[in-house]
């Protein structure tokens, strides 16, 4: 999904798309009438509405095939939940003349929660299951507009419309969620400006190090992390890069402890781990991430995928990422992994170069 201030829509749509869709938003007030408005006949158009918002639990879940859903509000606010569709399991089943398919709410897969007021959209595609009508204040009324736009023909099994793959990208980076320990939530920044603490008392203090572990294009990010917190962050930094160790660990112990082994004989209270998982499940790393917390090393995890993965329970810090293909998560971890440093060398180094 994208949620974004109404002024913003054409940096997401064609813009042939976005020429027709202006002449409808040129005259919306909230004085229009309801009903459909045809903006490129069945393939772009809008509905104007007006209910009463409900209580969560009366509020159904629904998604789309053939439609994007662009809505906004023109008189008060209403909440819409965001769940993952793939995973929901279906109440209603799909009916083709609606384009709409009911799911029983399922709040593991919630992703994202937004206030539709005045002067924003929430952009929904056909993998964003959605909950409308989420009343927000003692106000209930709404008066919205929906605008549909045809997913094009060939995308339209994958549910993925044509924007690009950057804006794909940087919408999981908006939406990415940290936990402490406990569960408990912690804003993005917060927990950027926590990591950078621990390593500017790491540097300057303890004298201890950070160990970076990962798998496949992971281990690629811990030894590129490695090196720049080394070099360019003036941090020691340690990581499982030997190939004579890797292959000695999992040949003569077991390739779950390749790098358990090592944290339990090198890391203690004054370091840091960060493990990089995409599917968060990869049991070399819940084992080095189990490893560092018994030595109690401060532990930081980033992870993607499911959000029930195992190392998003585990670390002090838990980043995790709401994408789907390992690719798209390994991009937003390797920019998740640069702002950190990079907020560390604004902070404590002058500057990032």
């Amino acid at each position: 999904m994208i949620f974004s201030e109404l002024n913003n829509l054409n940096q997401y749509l064609k813009t042939e798309d976005y020429i027709k869709i202006k002449k409808f938003l040129d005259n919306v007030s909230p004085d229009i009438d309801e009903g459909k408005y045809e903006i490129d006949g069945e393939k772009i158009y809008a509905k104007v509405m007006s209910y009463d918002t409900k209580p969560i639990e009366k509020c159904l879940v629904e998604a789309h095939n053939k439609y994007i859903d662009i809505q906004a509000s023109l008189v008060g606010s209403e909440g819409i939940d965001v769940f993952k569709r793939k995973g929901l399991t279906e109440q209603i089943p799909y009916k083709v003349e609606e384009d709409v398919v009911i799911y029983k709410p399922d709040e593991r897969m919630l992703i994202s929660h937004v206030n539709n007021i005045p002067g924003y959209f929430s952009m929904l595609f056909p993998e964003d299951a959605h909950r409308p009508q989420e009343v927000t204040s003692d106000k209930n009324r709404v008066k919205k507009f929906v605008i549909k736009l045809a997913v094009q023909e060939e995308n339209e099994k994958k549910a993925i419309y044509s924007i690009d793959y950057f804006n794909l990208i940087s919408e999981g980076l908006s939406q990415v969620k940290v936990t402490g320990k406990k569960g408990e939530r912690i804003p993005t920044e917060e927990a950027i400006d926590i990591w950078a603490e621990r390593a500017r008392y790491l540097q300057q203090i303890s004298k201890g190090l950070i160990f970076f572990c990962g798998n496949g294009a992971s281990a690629s990010m811990a030894e590129h992390m490695s090196h720049d917190w080394f070099q360019n962050a003036c941090v020691n930094t340690l990581t499982c890069a030997e190939i004579s160790h890797v292959t000695a660990i999992s040949n003569d112990v077991s390739y779950d402890d390749v790098y358990s082994y090592r944290v339990k004989r090198v890391l203690a209270g004054k370091d840091i781990l960060v493990g990089i998982s995409s599917s968060g499940n990869s049991q070399n790393i819940v084992n080095a991430v189990k490893a560092a917390n018994d030595n109690g090393a401060f532990t930081i995890t980033i992870s993607g995928k499911k959000p029930d993965n195992k190392i998003r329970q585990m670390g002090d810090l838990n980043f995790y990422i709401p994408l789907e293909t390992y690719g798209e998560v390994e991009s937003a971890h390797s920019v998740l992994l640069h702002m950190a440093l990079d907020y560390f060398l604004d902070k404590y180094m002058g500057g990032r170069h």
